[in-house]
C-alpha cells in the first residue's frame, strides 16, 4: 500500500493507465477476431471469460474468508 496521499494518487493514475491499455488491447483483439470468426462466437468467448473470472473471484473470496489473508494455508 502506498505510504501517503501523493503515492496513492500516483498508484491510481498508473492503475487507470494500465486499465485503459488493457481495454484497448481487448478492442484490437475483438476487431481482429470479428474478421475471421462469426460475432456470435466472439460473444460466446467473451461471455465465457467473464463467467470464468467471476468464478475465480468467488474462489479467491472463499479462500480469503477461510484464513488465506493471514498467510495461512489449508
Amino acid at each position: 500500500k502506498p505510504s501517503d496521499d501523493e503515492a496513492c494518487k500516483q498508484a491510481i493514475i498508473e492503475y487507470d493507465k494500465l486499465n485503459l491499455e488493457l481495454r484497448q488491447l481487448d478492442v484490437t483483439y475483438h476487431k481482429r477476431m470479428l474478421k475471421v470468426i462469426p460475432a456470435s462466437k466472439v460473444y460466446a468467448v467473451m461471455h465465457a471469460e467473464n463467467g470464468f473470472h467471476r468464478q475465480m473471484m468467488k474462489g479467491w473470496q472463499k479462500g480469503w474468508q477461510k484464513g488465506w489473508q493471514k498467510g495461512k494455508q489449508r
